[in-house]
């Protein structure tokens, strides 16, 4: 594969990977090409930096399997507004109608999404309700809980509590009941959630993470960039994606990350050829589009941000 990162401008962003002669996102069936990825900032009407529209396709089988893009459009601060998708056949994921408060807190947004294995349509309404910047309660006007939405679990109004120093306490619609922070770093060292469940945060003298366990006997530990289930080596980082350590042999995969770092196609290599082992897409909130990513059986925790 032939792989390339086209940079525009002065500031230096992202304008694009694996573009054709033309500059379009295609990828190179010939190159082995299996992702191609397009921004556009000043063509799409924007001088400031903000991204006008996005653009990517993935290959399947040495083909391309169709563009996909996300429109943007932002208010006079540059808060986003809208992000209008379009897709491959009946493919709905828009997030539209997002507004603000005066203290830069989100009060409304609409999000359409994969609502079965053959329908889309509106996923999310949700209205914002907040005390000061404390937010108190999220509602949804979209009945039905669907694979990635907002579930609304709280019929009171106090979705969220929070301690008197602003640290979140309580989270209702995801059945947290108590969060315990450190004394010193104010970091959350125990999650208590309902059913008697709970997750517990372990960390060193410099405030990282090492260990997070589960009240399901499940542990993982972190280290320099490695990463341990239940004890046994699971992977280790490196800047072109990871080494995995499965059933007794050693694998790398490699990474083709976006302009924020978010991994968005995984592969190895097949002798000659490369096999694509994951491929994943979000929309602007980092919420996965479900039923566009291929999931990877062996799961990688970071693809967001980099960030577990």
């Amino acid at each position: 594969m032939a792989f390339s990162y086209c940079l525009v401008h002065l500031r230096g962003q992202l304008r694009g990977i694996n573009l054709d002669g033309s500059g379009n996102p295609v990828p190179n069936a010939s190159q082995g090409d299996l992702f191609s990825y397009k921004l556009d900032y000043e063509t799409a009407g924007y001088y400031d930096g903000n991204i006008g529209k996005q653009y990517w396709q993935a290959s399947n089988n040495n083909a391309p399997s169709g563009l996909r893009t996300y429109t943007f459009s932002y208010d006079n601060i540059s808060r986003l507004k809208s992000a209008t998708y379009t897709g491959i056949g009946s493919e709905s994921y828009g997030v539209s109608a997002i507004n603000y408060d005066r203290n830069g807190n989100i009060t409304s947004m609409q999000r359409n999404g994969k609502l079965s294995s053959t329908t889309y349509g509106p996923m999310d309404n949700l209205t914002y309700t907040y005390a000061g910047n404390r937010l108190l309660r999220v509602e949804d006007a979209v009945t039905g809980n669907y694979e990635v939405d907002f579930v609304n679990r709280n019929s009171g109004t106090d979705d969220y509590t929070y301690y008197a120093n602003g640290a979140l306490k309580a989270d209702k619609n995801e059945d947290i009941t108590d969060i315990i922070y450190s004394t010193f770093v104010n970091q959350p060292i125990e999650i208590q959630l309902t059913g008697g469940r709970w997750i517990k945060n372990f960390y060193d003298g410099a405030g990282r993470l090492y260990k997070t366990s589960y009240s399901t006997g499940e542990y993982w530990e972190y280290l320099d960039g490695m990463v341990f289930k239940n004890g046994a080596f699971y992977q280790l980082a490196t800047p072109e994606g990871r080494a995995n350590y499965q059933s007794g042999a050693w694998s790398y995969e490699y990474f083709i990350t976006d302009h924020l770092g978010n991994t968005r196609v995984a592969y190895k290599a097949n002798g000659t050829a490369l096999t694509k082992t994951s491929e994943t897409a979000f929309d602007p909130w980092g919420v996965v589009l479900n039923g566009i990513n291929q999931i990877n059986s062996y799961q990688n925790r970071f693809e967001f941000l980099n960030r577990e």
